[in-house]
């Protein structure tokens, strides 16, 4: 297995294919297109394949760049095991914050931060969430407290080089 391809292959593992009953091949590449907008959208981080968000990496992919995919990889799945779903892993979610992966938008704070949504089809649906931008859902709400709340887990204990 090529570099580029392990790379894919680990960061697919993290990532969640719930969008393609949603996306055609046009609302993919608009997707693309509103994230790279962002000021933490990198082109070379963002495409998509088979009505798939995907990470796309141009350079040789080297065992530094796995780390993250593999400890956001190992957090989502420790988390499952508790019951706890993301349910909207993709490039456009998984920022860097003092060179750490951070992972966002955990559908709890759309209204105000800390504020709990409950249910598998909870969320703001396509494409209203755009419209969601300016809300503390992207960066200031308390996701621990609001997961803690939700889910009864404490994160901390496995965010092991991975913040939230």
């Amino acid at each position: 297995m090529g570099t580029l391809t392990k790379a894919r292959a680990e960061l697919t593992f993290a990532s969640t294919r719930v969008h393609k009953r949603f996306f055609n091949p046009r609302d993919c590449r608009a997707e693309v297109d509103f994230y790279l907008k962002l000021q933490f959208g990198h082109p070379e981080l963002l495409d998509y394949d088979d009505q798939t968000l995907v990470i796309e990496r141009l350079t040789p992919v080297t065992e530094t760049d796995l780390r993250p995919a593999r400890a956001l990889a190992e957090l989502v799945a420790k988390l499952h095991q508790h019951g706890v779903s993301h349910r909207d892993v993709h490039p456009g979610n998984i920022v860097l914050k003092d060179g750490e992966p951070l992972l966002i938008d955990w559908e709890t704070g759309i209204d105000r931060p800390g504020y709990d949504l409950f249910g598998p089809a909870s969320g703001v649906p396509v494409p209203s969430i755009h419209k969601q931008i300016d809300y503390a859902m992207w960066v200031a709400s308390d996701h621990r407290a609001s997961i803690l709340r939700q889910w009864k887990v404490d994160l901390r204990q496995y965010c092991r080089g991975v913040s939230l």
